[in-house]
Formats: C-alpha cells, sequence, structure tokens
C-alpha cells in the first residue's frame, strides 16, 4: 500500500459506516478498524512514516486486527453492559416509583424537583471527577482506576435513577 492509500483511509473514514458496522456487522468493523488503525499508526510519526515510504517498515497487520478484535469485543460488551443497566434502573425506579404513588399518592412538586436537583446533581459531580481524573496506567486496570470506574458508574445509575424515580412518582397513573 502506497503512503496516499493510508492517507486516504483517514481522511475519507465515514463516521456513519464506522457506527453502523460497530453496532450491526463486527466483522465488517474490525476490517475497517484495522485499515483505519495501521494508517494511523504509519502516519501517527514521522519517523514510522519515513521508514514505510523507503519501504525498511512493514506494519504487523495481523496484530493490529487482533488488538482491533479484542477492543472492540470489549467496546461492544460494555454497551450491552451499560444498556442493561439502564433498564435496570429504568424499572426498578419506576417500580418504587410507582409503590410510592399508589402508597402516597403523587410526589409533591418540591420532591419531584429535589429528586432531579440531586440527580443531575450527582450526574454533574461524576461527569466532573471523570473529565479531571490524571492518574491512569497503560491499561487502566490498576485497583485505584478500577475502583474509579465502578464509583464513576454507579453516580451515573444512582442520578439517573433520581430521574426516573421523580418521573414515575410524580405520574398519574390511574385515570
Amino acid at each position: 500500500m502506497t503512503i496516499e492509500h493510508q492517507e486516504a483511509v483517514l481522511r475519507h473514514l465515514s463516521k456513519t459506516k464506522a457506527i453502523l458496522f460497530f453496532l450491526f456487522h463486527k466483522e465488517k468493523f474490525v476490517r475497517l478498524s484495522t485499515e483505519h488503525d495501521t494508517a494511523q499508526n504509519i502516519l501517527g510519526a514521522e519517523d514510522i512514516r519515513r521508514s514505510y515510504v523507503d519501504g525498511q517498515y512493514k506494519p504487523n497487520v495481523e496484530d493490529t486486527a487482533q488488538l482491533a478484535q479484542n477492543r472492540t469485543s470489549e467496546l461492544r460488551q460494555s454497551l450491552r453492559h451499560a444498556l442493561l443497566w439502564v433498564l435496570c434502573s429504568t424499572l426498578l425506579s419506576s417500580g418504587v416509583g410507582l409503590a410510592l404513588y399508589c402508597y402516597f399518592g403523587v410526589c409533591p412538586q418540591w420532591l419531584s424537583s429535589l429528586l432531579q436537583l440531586i440527580g443531575v446533581a450527582v450526574i454533574l459531580w461524576a461527569t466532573i471527577w471523570e473529565l479531571g481524573w490524571g492518574v491512569r496506567s497503560m491499561d487502566g486496570n490498576t485497583l485505584p482506576e478500577r475502583v474509579h470506574q465502578w464509583v464513576f458508574r454507579l453516580m451515573y445509575v444512582v442520578g439517573s435513577s433520581l430521574f426516573f424515580l421523580a418521573y414515575a412518582w410524580g405520574t398519574t397513573w390511574a385515570a
């Protein structure tokens, strides 16, 4: 492959195609990712680029494909787990909201607003914490990093659950 081909791979990347392949056609996404990542590796460092142009550097496409396969599998699994967390959070919070509605009636407006404010505050707190997180290892699997991920996700689930609870409890369920 020529250097022009590698540049074209990066220049003509379709976000829509990449997203659709990622979601619905894993094998095509891995091939696309392998081609993209290979081009990125070649063009990302000037010394590698020169070596490639001079014919002294040959990218290890097999390793790049294996990394793309592993990352894609992990990200797709993470996406499924995230959906499961959202569904569980929504159903549990809605169930609690419905039970509170049946027992106490419609949630007072002030309490619904308070639940929403606390929910958005927790989500904002988690977001700012994530953006300010500067301690990272190469693989991201140290215990502090894993605890950070767990707490971050828990904060998002709790914050979102408060929104779902406020909505479910504040809704008039019976006509």
